[in-house]
């Protein structure tokens, strides 16, 4: 129901007021499904209603230390961010000196001052859009980076068995060492959430970690 709801708001909108960029992404925003959050690479498509994408522009987000990097068009910039919800702000943003074409440095130049205008981010289900105030400023879709990422988890104690394997489509759980595993699809959803708790940790640590010594009774 809630999702109906949501779908006649956007279809009146969209025929009987002429909706803005802004309006659209707002009522988005109510989605459950929509992961709200800033991680891995995205590629700008937009600046203000410009297509852009020809020139490859590119932004990528460090959740845990909330830092921005990426390419502006001729350099690579970086700098810090801070998000809120829905409030976005970018800060002590900096770049490379390469010299490059006319356009590429006017297109380099506009993003670049786009990003230190921005105030408010809209998330939509492949990427986001930023606003000044109710003023689409750009628009970006997430960059799908093919990799072989993968997380296992086995445990064997006093003839018990288990290993679990989870890759981005399928979750598999075998009970037995030589046993048949028991294989699931995975929610893209779960995938992302669990590729962004990954972020956050130290991989090349672990090997480090030793196991407790004794069980806490609690």
């Amino acid at each position: 129901m809630k999702a109906l709801l949501m779908c006649i708001c956007l279809f009146v909108l969209r025929c009987c007021w002429g909706p803005t960029e802004y309006q659209v992404m707002q009522v988005l925003q109510n989605d459950a499904n929509i992961l709200k959050t800033l991680y891995g690479t995205y590629k700008i498509n937009t600046l203000k209603l410009e297509e852009v994408s020809v020139h490859n522009i590119t932004i990528s987000f460090n959740d845990s230390m909330k830092q921005v990097s990426g390419f502006s068009g001729c350099n690579r910039f970086f700098g810090s961010y801070r998000l809120e919800e829905n409030s976005l702000t970018f800060n002590q943003l900096a770049s490379t000196k390469m010299l490059c074409s006319e356009n590429k440095n006017k297109t380099e130049r506009k993003f670049l001052k786009t990003l230190e205008k921005a105030n408010t981010i809209y998330f939509s289900e492949n990427g986001f859009s930023l606003f000044n105030n109710k003023t689409l400023l750009l628009s970006a879709s997430k960059v799908i980076e093919e990799n072989h990422l993968s997380f296992e988890y086995s445990a064997s104690s006093r003839g018990n068995y288990k290993h679990i394997k989870i890759d981005k489509t399928h979750i598999k759980l075998s009970k037995k060492r030589a046993g048949k595993s028991l294989k699931r699809s995975i929610d893209s959803k779960h995938w992302e959430t669990l590729v962004k708790l990954s972020e956050a940790i130290e991989i090349k640590s672990i090997n480090n970690l030793k196991a407790p010594k004794q069980k806490i009774s609690v």
